[in-house]
């Protein structure tokens, strides 16, 4: 699971719809990268608009607005995915619940998970 983004290499600039990632959100890139990019290597968004935001190499970097990736060339990257760390399933929730359950927490009572 995760997001297809399209990565500007002219602008350096990432886009997708109503984003809604904050500055520092960690991201696993996936799919058809370029150079820049490894599957092995996190990435930290920093929001630069609605629908665009740019790529950065730390959490702390993302929201300085410093240490930013930038893509050689002046190719458009379409097929490239970012993917969060924790991906719910029905099988993450049903551990988590037994988690729940054994730590005291009443079934349902879930702190904010920002995606």
């Amino acid at each position: 699971l995760g997001k297809t983004v399209s990565i500007s290499a002219t602008a350096d600039v990432v886009t997708l719809t109503n984003h809604g990632n904050r500055n520092g959100s960690k991201r696993w890139p996936s799919g058809t990268l370029p150079a820049e990019l490894s599957v092995l290597v996190p990435v930290y968004t920093r929001s630069t608009g609605q629908n665009t935001f740019t790529l950065h190499t730390s959490e702390a970097d993302a929201i300085a607005g410093t240490g930013q990736i930038t893509f050689a060339g002046s190719s458009t990257y379409a097929a490239v995915t970012l993917k969060s760390d924790f991906i719910v399933t029905s099988a993450n929730l049903a551990r988590f619940h037994r988690l729940d359950c054994l730590a005291g927490v009443p079934a349902g009572v879930w702190p904010h998970i920002s995606a």
